[in-house]
């Protein structure tokens, strides 16, 4: 190898004026190399190497060189090979038997290898011809790459966290993370709130959930200390496992402690003590409940009454859902944060009277017909025991009564009704019917359609 590399290196030389001359590379210079001219870094590596240990002969070579200049001149093009064929090193030359013959090359492509092997550019590359052009790429790049984390991160790492607090323990999990210097949130503690109610809930009795359940109530402590509000996306699910298991006395004593951590949640806990005292079936408590509420001309008071009406509607005790409705102003009611679970309740209990009279007063006040739509399939989507065709009859029914302009986004929801009823032919003829009517459909709407049929590998709907 080292006589190749003198041999080559006399060429550099004899070669040397006519690089020096050479023009600069046109900016219309071929984007690519041919595979077989591609340098890997160990051939690069072994060739400096080689020029390293053989420096001190290249002086008396030289003038040797220059003065068989006549009969050894070769052209760029068979210096480039014999150059690529040291890189390409021996070993490989001798296994494959046979190199392939480099496509015909032009001056600027042969100046692109030799900028390559000489491990530097000759000349800067052309620049953008549009900086602003490049600019929104790079902004729109880096948009991508946020949007992305945004959505993926905190998911992995409350499914991480979850994890560990599995193997190690809620405690131990929130040490270990709080020393990796990652900053616990709500979402987190939240996270291994609902693996201490898992863990409770999979425990044969609640002699052995009382382990658990103590072990949440340090995590809502830490939440407390740290300042974050205990909110109902936290306290909601631990209270629904009190009510589960009827620990009344654990109840009381929890629900004060929220109320003091968060005073907004006055008006919300209440749901949850009407939700126990009905599994409990402790109807004095009950009566004396809905008494003190029967003068709802306070807001307080008012609040405290959604809260259980919602509760006497989850519980599917129809009359006391009925008495509380009609107690309550409508104006209210439609205004409520809650309505549309009101809707979705009235709809289970099937209670079309109601339902009728609150959308009266929606059409009559000018509400959106977009909100009045989304309530009407509220309703007639949450209809117990009827088919998928009967909840679009009825809801096209009510849409006539009330003159109600069709909406993309109620439509929508019909569409993922129906596909996830697998009727997708009847979905396909939900979203003709709206193209007809609105030629500016977005295209997102048919993704649930496409999403059904590959799950349910129906590619051809021929029916």
């Amino acid at each position: 190898m080292w006589k190749r590399l003198l041999e080559t290196t006399k060429k550099v030389a004899a070669a040397a004026p006519e690089l020096a001359t050479r023009k600069r590379p046109s900016t219309s210079r071929s984007p690519a190399v041919s595979p077989a001219t591609a340098v890997s870094p160990a051939s690069l590596l072994r060739l400096k190497q080689a020029a390293a240990s053989k420096k001190t002969a290249l002086p008396s070579s030289l003038p040797h060189a220059l003065a068989n200049d006549g009969e050894e001149e070769d052209n760029s093009r068979d210096f480039t090979k014999e150059i690529l064929s040291i890189l390409n090193g021996p070993d490989e030359a001798e296994e494959s038997g046979a190199t392939e013959a480099l496509p015909e090359e032009s001056d600027d492509d042969v100046d692109a290898i030799g900028n390559k092997i000489l491990d530097m550019e000759w000349f800067a590359g052309s620049q953008p011809s549009s900086m602003m052009m490049h600019l929104r790429k790079e902004v729109a790049r880096e948009k991508k790459k946020r949007y992305i984390f945004k959505n993926t991160e905190s998911r992995r790492f409350t499914r991480l966290m979850r994890m560990c607090a599995d193997k190690l323990g809620t405690e131990s999990a929130l040490e270990f993370f709080g020393r990796l210097g990652r900053d616990t949130g709500p979402k987190e503690f939240n996270a291994l709130i609902r693996v201490c109610l898992e863990k409770a809930r999979a425990c044969g009795d609640v002699d052995s959930a009382v382990e658990h359940i103590f072990r949440a109530y340090r995590l809502f402590e830490m939440m407390k200390d740290r300042g974050f509000q205990i909110e109902e996306d936290s306290y909601g699910p631990f209270l629904l496992y009190l009510v589960d298991v009827e620990l009344l006395e654990e109840f009381e004593m929890f629900s004060a402690f929220f109320r003091d951590g968060n005073p907004r949640s006055c008006s919300r806990i209440p749901y949850y003590e009407m939700l126990l005292l009905i599994r409990a079936q402790d109807e004095e408590s009950i009566r004396e409940l809905c008494r003190s509420v029967e003068d709802c001309s306070d807001e307080a008071d008012y609040c405290i009454a959604e809260s259980y009406m919602l509760a006497f509607a989850e519980s599917n005790r129809k009359m006391d859902f009925v008495t509380f409705l009609e107690l309550l102003d409508p104006t209210k009611v439609l205004g409520s944060k809650y309505i549309s679970s009101i809707f979705k309740y009235m709809g289970r209990l099937k209670l079309e009277n109601h339902a009728e009279k609150l959308l009266q007063k929606m059409t009559s006040k000018e509400y959106s017909d977009v909100k009045v739509s989304s309530l009407i399939f509220d309703y007639a989507a949450n209809i117990p025991s009827i088919e998928v065709e009967d909840v679009i009859s009825a809801f096209n029914k009510w849409q006539e009564k009330f003159k109600v302009a069709p909406s993309v986004g109620v439509y929508d929801r019909i569409i993922s009704f129906c596909c996830s009823s697998s009727k997708i032919s009847l979905a396909l003829d939900v979203a003709e019917c709206l193209c007809k009517s609105n030629p500016s459909v977005p295209i997102e709407l048919l993704n649930p359609i496409i999403n059904a049929c590959e799950q349910g590998y129906e590619l051809h709907m021929d029916d």
